[in-house]
C-alpha cells in the first residue's frame, strides 16, 4: 500500500498504490514557456512599475496590474502591448489618491479600493471612469478606514464587488482614532462579506 500523505499527496499515494509506484515520487517538469515579460530595466515607460503591482485578468485574458505608487492601473493585452492606462494621481474622478485593492469583472469593468477618496471608482470596459460608490457613511478621514474592506474579488454576475469586512482588532483601533479625532462610533463587528 502507498503512503498517504495530506493535501496533493494523498491523491499520489492512492495512484501509486494501484499502480506499483508504491512510496516512488515522480517528478513533475515545471517548463512553461514565457508568454510576454512586463517590467524590467529595458521596460517601455507604461511598464515601470515603482512597486510591485497588484494584477489581475479579464476574460479576454488582458492582464491589469496596479501601481499604487503611481497612482494607475496599466492593461496589457495577451500578446504583452499596452491597451491603455486607467486613472493616474489626483483629487477629481478617475484619479486615484491612495489605491489599494481591485478587482476586474471578466468583461473588463474594474473597480479600484481608494481610501483617499473614501471610495471605490468604478470604471467601463473601455476604461472611463462610471462612478463612485462610497466605502463608509461619513466624510471624515477615518470613515474610509473604518469601512475599507480587505480581499476584493468580483461578484461572478458582474454586478457588485464581494469585499471581507476589516478584522474586528483592526476596525476597533481606527474606530479608536476616529472617535478621538472627533468622529461618529463606528458600528462594533467582526470581518464579513458584503
Amino acid at each position: 500500500m502507498g503512503k498517504i500523505l495530506f493535501g496533493a499527496g494523498v491523491l499520489t499515494g492512492i495512484f501509486a498504490a494501484g499502480h506499483g509506484l508504491q512510496g516512488q515520487d515522480v517528478p513533475l517538469a515545471a517548463d512553461f514557456p514565457e508568454v510576454y515579460r512586463v517590467g524590467g530595466f529595458d521596460a517601455p515607460e507604461w511598464a515601470e512599475f515603482s512597486t510591485s503591482p497588484r494584477v489581475s485578468f479579464d476574460g479576454a485574458g488582458r492582464l491589469y496590474a496596479l501601481d499604487g505608487s503611481a497612482g494607475n492601473v496599466v492593461v496589457i493585452d495577451p500578446l504583452g502591448s499596452l491597451v491603455r492606462i486607467v486613472g493616474g494621481p489626483g483629487e477629481g474622478p478617475g484619479e486615484f489618491n491612495q489605491p489599494g485593492a481591485f478587482v476586474v469583472w471578466p468583461d473588463g469593468r474594474l473597480a479600484v479600493a481608494d481610501l483617499g477618496h473614501n471610495a471605490y471608482q468604478v470604471f467601463g470596459p473601455d476604461g472611463e471612469f462610471e462612478r463612485f460608490v462610497r466605502m463608509g457613511s461619513g466624510n471624515d478621514m477615518f470613515s474610509g478606514v473604518s469601512n475599507m474592506r480587505f480581499g476584493l474579488r468580483p461578484d461572478p454576475a458582474g454586478l457588485a464587488v464581494v469585499a471581507k469586512g476589516v478584522p474586528s482588532r483592526l476596525g476597533a483601533f481606527t474606530s479608536l482614532i476616529g472617535e478621538l479625532a472627533g468622529a461618529e462610533a463606528a458600528d462594533e463587528g467582526g470581518v464579513d462579506d458584503r
